[in-house]
């Protein structure tokens, strides 16, 4: 593979030369082991993380230390920090390599922030990081993160001129690591930020899930954003189109990060009778799906067939080509990206137990890696790309780019593929009399509501008298 230019600055770390009495990298990871449903699991991370090793070579020799945050098969809260201070106390790590679900990456931030040392991870969405509190403050994401999704949502908001109103419906999974929610999270944050009015409900898997969602889209938004498996998302359009819901005054954001749905090109199909599934097809015409971007750059082609390669060598696992290895990719370039840090600090002076000034080093960085270009912020969160999927062929239903967007840049490049809204343009987020039904100027009849029963009142007491005059007659 072609070394990107930051592996070019890496290998002349010391001339190429390890310096004689140096002691390697201790380089120490906390992940899942086994479970690999999560995109950070070790059979998925550790190829990307042998493939880093590899490129450092002789310029800074690694030690290699593995523990396991799964329990059960998921992610566990207690154990992760229990292994990670198991990890400081006999080995002493250089760097930490971290948990990527919220709840076990929160506890062990803890103890690297108290320990100074950096923590690295490409999972751990959750907008709490993003403060970079005591709590968090070596703390850094190489991956995407919810508040880059929200801050896309509030870029394709301003496009559409949506300024009043939405909706959010989500899954709830209490248990496991909540990943629909800490998704949503950053929508819903960032949307509230910029003052609109952003209400949201926990889907319900049980008779009249289906019923109560379309009551609280009705009551609460037109733009709708929606995260969890996609049976759900079948369910709730179902009844939606039912309701008359998807005649195009509402439009329906399903956040599948990883683009699962899109595997097969038509997130409408499933098993469901000839009749519900010519209902989806008409009613995800309406649906636009948000995922990630995989980089285009032919570096990150040909990492993930290495990755793939060593995923079936080192760890007897068959990976598919798919949006999870983006996060292989990016525990890859955040591992080249400390080493070029590492080489900078040392250079100035420092050490390598500079922890803190290692983590401050890396804000703002840019540079060409595997993943293509990488962008840290200010709180050492990469700046994520977005692709914004519509059904771009109406006679087979396939679903393709609508847009791309760019984190680094702020910006959406339009594909030129229409969106094919039902009525022509976007549904308005907060049409007259749909929400503010108290105003004067909504109420279209010459008589008010009371008005209207008294008469009708009236009227009924008259025919019921002269109905029982004309009898007794």
């Amino acid at each position: 593979m072609a070394l990107p230019s930051l592996l070019l600055v890496v290998a002349a770390l010391a001339g190429g030369v390890r310096p004689p009495l140096a002691r390697n990298l201790t380089l120490a990871v906390v992940l899942p082991e086994h479970n690999l449903s999560y995109a950070w699991a070790w059979p998925r991370v550790g190829p990307a993380v042998a493939l880093a090793v590899e490129a450092l070579g002789r310029a800074l020799p690694v030690d290699l230390r593995f523990v396991s945050s799964e329990l059960d098969g998921a992610c566990s809260e207690y154990l992760a920090p229990l292994r990670a201070v198991d990890l400081k106390l006999y080995h002493d790590p250089d760097l930490l390599l971290g948990p990527g679900c919220v709840y076990p990456a929160a506890s062990v931030a803890r103890f690297a922030s108290h320990w100074r040392l950096p923590l690295l991870t490409a999972g751990a969405v959750a907008s709490g990081f993003a403060a970079k509190s005591e709590h968090y403050r070596t703390l850094v994401r190489t991956g995407p993160s919810a508040p880059k999704l929200g801050e896309f949502v509030v870029t394709l908001h301003g496009h559409f001129n949506w300024t009043t109103r939405a909706a959010l419906l989500y899954l709830d999974a209490r248990t496991d690591d909540r990943p629909h929610y800490f998704t949503v999270e950053g929508v819903f944050e960032a949307l509230q930020g910029n003052n609109l009015s952003v209400q949201h409900h926990v889907y319900a898997r049980e008779p009249g899930g289906p019923e109560q969602a379309t009551h609280f889209i009705r009551s609460n938004g037109r733009i709708v954003y929606i995260c969890g498996p996609l049976e759900m998302l079948h369910e709730i359009l179902l009844q939606a189109q039912r309701e008359n819901l998807t005649n195009g005054d509402y439009v329906f954001f399903y956040l599948d990060v990883f683009g699962e749905s899109l595997r097969a090109g038509r997130p409408w199909q499933d098993n469901r009778t000839w009749e519900q599934a010519q209902a989806l097809r008409e009613a995800f015409q309406m649906v636009l799906v948000i995922t990630y971007r995989e980089p285009p750059n032919p570096e990150y082609q040909e990492f993930q067939n290495r990755l793939l390669i060593r995923a079936r060598e080192d760890f007897g696992v068959e990976l598919a080509p798919s949006l999870m290895n983006l996060i292989a990719g990016c525990f890859y370039d955040g591992i080249l990206l400390y080493a070029e840090v590492l080489k900078e600090t040392i250079q100035e002076g420092g050490t390598r137990e500079d922890g803190l000034r290692i983590v401050e080093k890396m804000q703002g960085r840019r540079y060409h890696g595997v993943t293509g270009l990488v962008v840290m912020d200010k709180n050492n969160d990469r700046e994520t790309d977005f692709v914004l999927w519509a059904m771009g062929d109406l006679d087979s239903g396939d679903f393709q780019p609508a847009a791309h967007y760019s984190g680094a840049e702020k910006q959406i490049w339009w594909t030129g593929r229409p969106i094919p809204w039902v009525k022509g343009a976007p549904p308005l987020d907060n049409p007259p009399c749909a929400f503010d039904l108290d105003d004067p100027s909504c109420d279209k009849t010459p008589f008010s509501t009371l008005a209207i029963v008294a008469l009708g009142t009236g009227i009924t007491f008259i025919i019921f008298g002269v109905s029982s005059f004309l009898i007794f007659r």
